[in-house]
């Protein structure tokens, strides 16, 4: 019974000594990146330094989540990728190369990131990413209706005292008639009578009036 007890106890104390040297093993000399710069490398590409501190960490970076790029941290705790490739905005992150503690390598993340924006070869990162501009809501034109036509107003009769006439052109037309007071609007010709034509023609103005006195 003992000796079960003896080799469970030993079996646990094994287990917590290496969970502790698997936590040590990932957690010891862990890379954490403080800043980054950008310069120009001349090549139409950049220079990128992080400083670290940690000296011989293994850094990767990515640029828009793209292929990693891999250096390592110098003597003076900085690492630096050149010939990196910026343009316009995008964001940049880090992790580093973690050792198992059976062998085999993975990728630990770091959380350090910048946003870049190149403008005119010049590079400004920024810890917080710029803001998205909004994009503009189009508003539809109100439909304008066409104004409503206006009908032209019917032509006004003329008032014939002695009645009227359809002539051969189908227009109606006033009698001659009689008007102490001067020629009447519309009217054509004085017959000799004394009354007033409104033919429309010459043929045949006033002929049951003696004929035509005066045109008008």
């Amino acid at each position: 019974m003992r000796l079960v007890k003896r080799t469970r106890w030993a079996l646990l104390c094994a287990i917590g000594a290496i969970a502790l040297l698997s936590g040590t093993a990932s957690g010891a000399g862990a890379a954490k990146v403080s800043n980054a710069s950008v310069n120009p490398d001349g090549y139409g590409s950049y220079s990128l330094s992080v400083a670290d501190t940690h000296r011989g960490s293994k850094l990767v970076l990515y640029v828009n989540g793209g292929e990693p790029r891999r250096t390592t941290v110098g003597s003076h705790g900085r690492a630096v990728f050149r010939y990196v490739e910026l343009e316009g905005t995008g964001k940049l992150s880090f992790a580093e190369v973690r050792t198992r503690q059976h062998g085999g390598h993975y990728l630990a993340h770091l959380g350090f990131v910048r946003y870049f924006d190149v403008t005119e070869g010049h590079v400004a990162l920024s810890a917080t990413a710029p803001a998205k501009a909004e994009e503009p809501v189009l508003v539809e034109a109100p439909t304008v209706e066409p104004p409503a036509r206006i009908p032209a107003p019917a032509p006004v009769e003329p008032a014939c005292l002695n009645g009227t006439y359809v002539n051969s052109e189908g227009h109606t037309v006033c009698r001659p008639e009689e008007s102490p007071d001067g020629p009447p609007a519309g009217a054509t010709a004085r017959c000799k009578d004394g009354t007033y034509s409104f033919s429309e023609h010459r043929s045949g103005t006033c002929s049951s009036h003696g004929g035509v006195a005066e045109w008008l």
